[in-house]
């Protein structure tokens, strides 16, 4: 009985895929050959008669061979030992099972030598497409220290069927070396003789497409080729055999395996995807936004002109939902493989969630007709709306941070503020005076908002303590905050608008306008002794007569009414004289004296001039 696997497909523009990540190749031995065959063929592909010759452990499924440097994902593994050996680290050089089995005639005729341990699986199929393709890899343990020995393990693929170019296949052998006849096997594909644990370093014998394993952290394989591709050309609709095959050769020690990729027979498809227009925006269609290249490609352009059918379903209203209605065929002419209809979806303003758009294709590429599905998802373009720091006001010299964020429209979002020209999403200011700050802002569908923020400056209150100061001869200093404030807080947590310092230190008060705007002012206050200055009483001198004022010393500086310098300042003329003295601590003090110059000189006169005798006295007088 012929089975037939039919599998529907459903496609869509966005698809999330989720991966179970484990350490290493997952093998499973001894799987029903009919499983096995179900594993690798694909799509509409029909097949029957399975048989498998060897051990158990010799076959089996795989998965999870991304994680390793296999280079295929999932499929069927035929061994001539087990497969428990498969997977890595490669820390033996000659790892296998002798399973006692015998070897196989064909793989024999490719290898020279007497096969062991064969293990084959073979089954009839009829190939819906011109061409028998699939990928595979061949490793084993022989490597590298068996090369171009007698023990040259091999493998191949036999198909046996009608030959496209007249005649007959029988057991064609089509897992050969690319661009040659020649079949894959250890000393076929290789990069030359080592000892074991040692990387080879040739000479070369298609070692292109080696892969060397020594050490290797993911397969026990010492050694094993690069994924390889086996085809052959064969008639649609016809029944083929196929025989895969792998053996031992010369011994039945050591272990080599080949890996056949999952899906690898299949039946010719009509792949159908989207590319959405302008490219980047969205991985959907948005209504009045992205549109979208619906492409229907064909498996090579063999197959056109054909005109393909399908059936229009879905949400998606095909005839309203769209600026152009949607046909219901397309042709690909002679000559190329694929073509498109363009598919424009129109906003309607209406919030209607995502929308489906379903095609339901008729596939007559095969033997068979097929009903494939392909599901695209067109999503609402809803209006952006934008959110933003409220109106403010702040103080006088306060910075504040503005923020806007756009919610709807397509992501991701383009922000600009107008001034100053910022593209972001946030910034910072300190208006010196009451401003208007606007935004604006573009989505990826060019949808446009803007929003604007006004930040109103109030006058910080007008604050001074005075310079910092130093307090002469007296026990206190009265300082004044200043009236018309809400509130006051100095330093000690009182809350008068004065303050009285009766001891040296620096003292400061937080003021508050009504406006709700602080400021702060501090002052340093000294106390020191007070210092005197002397010029003495006020004083008469005669015209001619200088007098001496004197302010005394030690102390730091001096100023006379007529800005000299000087301890000491000489008077001969009518006048009030003053000093101001400093001392080294910033104390000052001043005197003040007035002098006056007499200049109403006494007359008088002791006579003429006369001439004595000795012994004879005289009386002057003036009067």
């Amino acid at each position: 009985m012929i089975r037939k696997i039919t599998v529907l497909l459903a496609f869509a523009i966005l698809v999330t895929i989720s991966n179970k990540i484990s350490a290493q190749i997952n093998i499973q031995s001894g799987v029903e050959p009919i499983a096995m065959v179900e594993n690798i063929v694909g799509e509409g592909v029909v097949f029957d008669n399975v048989q498998y010759t060897g051990a158990n452990s010799a076959r089996g499924i795989f998965t999870n061979g991304s994680t390793t440097n296999l280079g295929i994902e999932s499929g069927i593994f035929l061994t001539s030992g087990a497969g428990y050996v498969i997977p890595g680290p490669n820390t033996q050089s000659s790892a296998g099972s002798n399973n006692g089995m015998s070897g196989d005639a064909t793989l024999t005729g490719l290898a020279g030598v007497s096969t062991y341990d064969a293990s084959v699986l073979q089954f009839d199929f009829v190939p819906e497409s011109d061409t028998l393709r699939f990928k595979y890899v061949f490793g084993s343990e022989e490597y590298n220290e068996y090369v171009f020995s007698s023990f040259n393990d091999v493998f191949g693929y036999f198909v046996t069927g009608p030959d496209p170019n007249g005649g007959y296949f029988s057991n064609e052998n089509v897992a050969l070396i690319p661009g040659t006849e020649i079949p894959i096997a250890i000393n076929n594909v290789n990069n030359g003789w080592s000892s074991p644990g040692v990387v080879p370093n040739g000479p070369c014998t298609h070692c292109e497409y080696y892969v060397d394993n020594t050490g290797g952290m993911t397969l026990e394989y010492d050694g094993f080729t690069a994924v390889l591709t086996a085809w052959i050309m064969v008639v649609p609709c016809e029944t083929y055999h196929i025989k895969m095959a792998i053996a031992d050769a010369g011994d039945h020690i050591f272990d080599s395996g080949v890996f056949l990729e999952e899906n690898s027979f299949e039946s010719p498809k009509i792949e159908v995807e989207a590319e959405p227009t302008p490219e980047g925006v969205s991985d959907n269609m948005v209504e009045g936004c992205v549109e979208a290249d619906i492409i229907f490609r064909l498996p090579n352009s063999s197959y056109a002109p054909i005109t393909i059918n399908y059936e229009i379903t879905g949400t998606a209203d095909p005839d309203l939902d769209f600026e152009d209605p949607i046909p219901t065929s397309i042709t690909i002419d002679e000559g190329n493989d694929s073509a498109f209809i363009h598919v424009a979806p129109i906003k309607d303003g209406m919030l209607e969630g995502d929308e489906t758009l379903i095609f339901i294709i008729t596939n007559e590429l095969g033997c068979t007709v097929r009903y494939d599905t392909v599901e695209f998802i067109i999503v609402d373009y809803v209006d952006m709306v934008l959110s933003i720091t409220p109106d403010m006001a702040i103080c006088e010299g306060q910075t504040v941070e503005l923020v806007t964020e756009a919610f709807n429209g397509i992501s991701p979002y383009f922000y600009q503020w107008v001034e100053p020209s910022i593209e972001n999403d946030t910034i910072e200011v300190t208006p010196e005076e009451t401003t208007t700050y606007k935004v604006q802002v573009t989505d990826m569908c060019e949808g446009f908002i803007e929003d604007s923020v006004t930040i109103v400056v109030l006058p910080m209150p007008e604050l001074n303590l005075g310079n910092d100061t130093v307090v002469c001869g007296a026990d206190s200093l009265v300082l004044h905050a200043g009236g018309g404030f809400t509130s006051y807080q100095w330093q000690d947590g009182s809350a008068d608008s004065i303050y009285v310092v009766t001891e040296p230190g620096t003292y400061w008060v937080q003021v508050m306008a009504p406006n709700g705007c602080t400021a702060g002012d501090q002052i340093t206050v000294n106390f020191f002794p007070p210092i005197f200055v002397d010029l003495g009483i006020d004083t008469v001198i005669c015209i001619g007569e200088t007098v001496i004022l004197d302010a005394g010393g030690g102390f730091e500086s001096y100023y006379w009414q007529d800005g000299s310098n000087n301890q000491t300042y000489d008077v001969t003329i009518t006048g009030t004289y003053w000093v101001q003295v400093f001392d080294a601590n910033g104390c000052t003090t001043f005197d003040t004296i007035q002098v006056s110059v007499d200049d109403d000189a006494p007359e008088f006169s002791l006579g003429d001039d006369m001439t004595l005798c000795y012994g004879v006295s005289y009386t002057l007088s003036t009067g």
